[in-house]
């Protein structure tokens, strides 16, 4: 499954019930950047479990940099 959709699943449940607590009235900015906030991604991946790999981020990144630069230097060979 996927958190990012869980992460906005539980903005809005968090929405949801300060707006209860309100009596319904509308939420200003203030409020809706504190409970965007109040989510962080360690609370998110203790809570359904995700365990990230800094190394495979890294990996990702530097194959992708390569990879792009190599096609930018192929296409300019390819012009000249």
């Amino acid at each position: 499954m996927n958190h990012f959709a869980n992460n906005g699943r539980e903005y809005l449940r968090r929405v949801k019930q300060v707006q209860k607590k309100n009596g319904g009235e509308p939420l200003t900015q203030k409020e809706v950047d504190v409970l965007w906030s109040s989510l962080s991604d360690e609370e998110i991946d203790k809570k359904f479990g995700i365990k990230r790999d800094r190394r495979l981020g890294c990996l990702v990144a530097i194959a992708g940099t390569i990879l792009f630069w190599g096609i930018i230097i192929h296409i300019w060979y390819m012009i000249d």
